[in-house]
């Protein structure tokens, strides 16, 4: 397990599982900021999942519930755009593209 499982936890809360930590934790192994890699992959996996799913759910007509989108996104949002400042949003795994114009000497292409 983590050896810094109460920083991930911090990030995330308690809802996710020890095991489902550990799973995105190996996937960081030895980089910068490995807690909070961990924290941010979850809390991107978490915010998928919100798009994702329904806006309110019923039980047989005598119960239903609403979930406010808008205000779980801006939350979660918030806490992975600090993630992304702290790590450098090496998480998405990505290539690192760089441009730069293309002309031949004295700036004519």
């Amino acid at each position: 397990m983590p050896a810094d499982l109460p920083a991930v936890r911090t990030w995330i809360g308690s809802s996710t599982t020890d095991g489902d930590i550990e799973a995105q934790w190996v996937r960081f192994d030895g980089r910068d900021h490995q807690a909070e890699l961990t924290a941010l992959a979850i809390l991107r996996g978490r915010r998928a999942d919100l798009i994702l799913g329904p806006d309110s759910f019923a039980v047989d007509g005598d119960y239903r519930e609403s979930q406010d989108k808008a205000s779980s996104l801006k939350a979660l949002d918030s806490q992975i755009a600090r993630l992304e400042r702290i790590t450098g949003d090496v998480v998405s795994g990505g290539p690192v593209l760089a441009s730069a114009p293309i002309s031949a000497p004295g700036g004519q292409r």
